[in-house]
This record gives C-alpha cells, sequence and structure tokens, in this order.
C-alpha cells in the first residue's frame, strides 16, 4: 500500500521534523489548546491517539497520567513510538497498536475511549467522513474529540507568500488536495466548515476552533527558529490569536475541539 510504505519509510524524517522549531511549534500549539479543554487523567482515563505517529502527543498524554493507545498505520512510527515512550519512563501507559484508520472499529469496541485524538490524518484517507464516523464509535457520549487537519486556505497563503510560486497559489484556490512535502503522497485539505459539518454528522458537537501556526509559515525571516526568545514570542502571539476570527481560519492548521453529547 503506497500510504503505508511512504509513512514507514519518512518515519525518521518524521520524527527528525518534530524535534524541530517548527514541528516543536506545531505539537506545542496542539496540545495547549486540548488542554483547555481536557478533563484530569482520573475523569478521562482512555485515550486514542488515531495517526499518533511517533509518539510524541502519545507521550505528553502519558506523561499527564492518561492511558494512552496510539494506533497508527505504520510499523516504523510505532517503533519509535515504542523507544520514546520508553526513554520518557511511561511505557507502561503506552499501548502500541497497528492497523488503517477504515478498519478502526474491527480494533476497538464502541465507547472504548474518553477522548479521541487525531490529528492530520484525515488527509490520507480515502473517506474522512466514514473515519470520522468510526473513531466517534469508539468514543464514549460525553467524551472529548481533538481533530487537527491541513487547512485550505493556509495551503493558498504558503504557496504565495513561503514559496513564491503565485502559479500554484492560484491553482490551490479551487484545489482539495496538495502533495504532502515530507511524505510525498496526495492528502487532502479541508475548509473549517466543511470539518464542523463532518464531525457533526458523525455525532461530535464542535465546542471550539483553533487556529494552529498562524503567522510561522508566514515570517519573512527565520530568526524565530534560531532565536529561543523569539520563539517564546511568536507562541505567545499564536496563542493570543488562536481563537479570533478571522485569525483561526487562516492558520496553516485547524484545530476543532469536539464533544459527543
Amino acid at each position: 500500500m503506497q500510504r503505508q510504505a511512504a509513512f514507514d519509510a519518512k518515519a525518521a524524517a518524521w520524527d527528525a521534523y518534530t524535534a524541530t522549531p517548527a514541528g516543536r511549534l506545531r505539537e506545542e500549539l496542539n496540545w495547549r489548546y486540548l488542554v483547555r479543554h481536557l478533563p484530569p487523567a482520573d475523569e478521562a482515563p482512555h485515550v486514542l491517539d488515531a495517526g499518533g505517529g511517533s509518539g510524541g502527543f502519545a507521550v505528553r498524554l502519558a506523561r499527564r497520567g492518561h492511558h494512552v493507545t496510539l494506533f497508527d498505520i505504520a510499523a516504523e512510527m510505532l517503533r519509535l513510538a515504542a523507544e520514546k515512550a520508553a526513554a520518557a519512563g511511561v511505557a507502561e501507559r503506552i499501548a502500541l497498536r497497528q492497523g488503517r484508520a477504515e478498519e478502526l472499529t474491527a480494533h476497538f469496541a464502541p465507547a472504548s475511549f474518553d477522548v479521541v485524538v487525531c490529528h492530520t490524518l484525515l488527509e490520507y484517507v480515502a473517506d474522512p467522513a466514514a473515519v470520522l464516523q468510526n473513531l466517534s464509535r469508539v468514543l464514549r457520549p460525553g467524551g472529548l474529540f481533538s481533530l487537527a487537519f491541513v487547512n485550505r486556505h493556509a495551503d493558498v497563503l504558503r504557496l504565495a507568500l513561503a514559496k513564491g510560486d503565485l502559479t500554484a497559489a492560484r491553482d490551490a484556490l479551487d484545489a482539495t488536495a496538495s502533495t504532502a512535502d515530507l511524505f510525498g503522497v496526495p492528502r487532502r485539505t479541508f475548509e473549517a466548515t466543511a470539518v464542523r459539518e463532518m464531525l457533526a454528522a458523525a455525532g461530535i458537537e464542535p465546542i471550539a476552533e483553533y487556529g494552529v501556526r498562524i503567522f510561522a509559515d508566514y515570517l519573512p525571516t527565520s530568526a524565530w527558529q534560531e532565536d529561543p526568545a523569539a520563539f517564546e514570542a511568536l507562541l505567545e502571539l499564536e496563542e493570543a490569536a488562536s481563537a479570533r476570527f478571522p485569525y483561526n481560519r487562516i492558520g496553516r492548521y485547524g484545530q476543532i475541539i469536539g464533544r459527543k453529547p
């Protein structure tokens, strides 16, 4: 399978990316926006990290006291996640399961999890709405859902402002897909309103919407990647603007927090 082979082949490159300033900024912002709504571990002990890759987010959740099941298509991603969990001393709180998101309900019983995290997974599946339905089925009533996605609007801005490719930016205005730079495979892009509609159809009620990397990808200099003080200033600005319209609609990624009634 092309998708699985690409993620296995690029697992080490992905893990290296998560340690770069851009990768750290993205994960930290995703984390801060989730934690605003995340119950204490004793109230929401079981978390599914669907498409959790090399385990950075799973380790954060486990350190907070949650029991995490990291579900991913790529065996090499899971191997790296196991190493990361062991190094962090939280291996006993992270279970690793390999499988395809389309077959999620064959792996887990209905209402198995108190929280579901699905960050940049829908981009790579054939039927995003069906995968959201599957994820909703394994989330208990009252459970929390965090969905992060590549923002279609930001794809246009990135191509024009960061890459200077005006022709590609013009084409992206009407496009619903692009190519993942790191993995080299096609991926979907999403508009937040459509994502909200898919979540509602899956029985998830959106309760908050954030933009992730609203400014970082368009800055004219890379000073924030080299200077810790500049990084912190950018992090503060990103968080301050994260939930404000229209800024939450132009981030490189969108993040919608929802709840299953």
